[in-house]
């Protein structure tokens, strides 16, 4: 299972992705030819290539970029001039995994620990989430 988590407001974004799909195993397929796999893989690069791009025309500042097997978090601060092209292009990422999540909800799961509390996370909505209350 892969467990994708995203955070994106107009001062902060964060990537999570963690966890393999399983899909090429569960069916049987040889290794490598894992297509789930694949794609969130590709669009967790593809997240990072847009962090590293921004980052060099001096748009943002990457907190925190970890990519290991199993393991992307990124951790992107835009300058306020940017932030609604950050906020815009993490949106376009968060798209290609919900539509994973939909079509291969036994592989890919989104959500901050799928209704787990966090604090002071800010939402694409506006709101902050508050200690102890939940998002919905």
């Amino acid at each position: 299972m892969t467990n994708v988590y995203i955070t994106n407001g107009m001062g902060y974004a964060r990537v999570k992705i963690e966890g393999h799909a399983g899909y090429g195993a569960a069916n049987h397929l040889p290794e490598g030819h894992d297509l789930v796999c694949a794609s969130v893989s590709i669009l967790g690069q593809t997240a990072m290539q847009i962090a590293i791009d921004m980052e060099s025309e001096k748009k943002v500042s990457i907190a925190q970029m970890i990519c290991t097997p199993g393991l992307i978090d990124l951790r992107i601060l835009p300058k306020s001039a940017h932030a609604q092209e950050l906020q815009d292009k993490i949106e376009a990422i968060r798209t290609g995994f919900e539509i994973l999540s939909s079509t291969f909800s036994d592989y890919v799961k989104m959500g901050w620990g799928h209704r787990e509390i966090k604090s002071g996370m800010v939402y694409p909505d506006g709101k902050c989430l508050a200690l102890g209350k939940d998002r919905e």
